[in-house]
């Protein structure tokens, strides 16, 4: 993971907490067998959401930098999400504040 990314994901952890949100931050692991960084959930949790957060209601959100794209698994953990009718969002801390704010109001 980048120095940005990991930017990126502490400004929406330290602004959630700021919010009063209780935070579940999904954490990457570097498997250096593999040489990569993995997510080490079981079953379907690949491309599980960096975060869950809950306060008043439920949100799901991926945190991306730059251009960085949802994976195919992070796409249909999205659309499973919206689908059970929970909240679920793109967020982009260093490029678009105001929808991080618009998320966890």
């Amino acid at each position: 993971m980048s120095k940005l990314a990991k930017q990126a994901e502490k400004l929406v952890l330290d602004y959630a907490r700021w919010k009063g949100w209780r935070v579940l931050q999904v954490r990457r692991v570097f498997d250096a067998n593999a040489k990569r960084w993995v997510t080490p959930f079981g079953a379907d949790g690949k491309g599980f959401p960096d975060f869950l957060f809950v306060r008043d209601r439920v949100v799901y959100a991926e945190v991306k930098t730059g251009k960085g794209k949802l994976t195919k698994e992070q796409r249909q953990w999205r659309d499973a999400i919206r689908a059970a009718g929970a909240e679920w969002y793109l967020l982009r801390p260093l490029e678009d504040w105001d929808m991080v704010k618009g998320a966890l109001a």
